[in-house]
């Protein structure tokens, strides 16, 4: 799996990265079927919430985008891979109806 990390607005710290890191380990078990994930943090002014967004690239083809708010980077990136993994298990069921 290709994982492509940005950050808009701000910068993403050592601290970030690591947590990111630790937090798709979550999504370890897609690594055979997921081929992309992007993943995209944007904070438009300096108090303002942070829009955690993410776009899934199976390899049968289909994407899935995904995308969250929060004033909190932890709790944006926590909500978001909660999103990940139960949209990456609702297209490996899909997947596996039409087979």
């Amino acid at each position: 799996m290709n994982t492509n990390i940005k950050s808009i607005g701000f910068k993403l710290g050592e601290e970030e990265n690591t947590f990111i890191e630790k937090k798709l380990s979550r999504l370890s078990f897609a690594s055979e079927y997921l081929h992309n994930l992007d993943l995209t943090f944007t904070k438009p002014e300096k108090n303002s919430s942070i829009t955690a967004a993410a776009t899934l690239h199976f390899s049968w083809g289909t994407f899935k985008q995904v995308e969250c708010t929060s004033y909190d980077f932890m709790s944006a990136v926590d909500e978001l891979i909660d999103k990940l993994e139960r949209t990456c298990r609702k297209e490996k069921e899909k997947k596996l109806d039409r087979k």
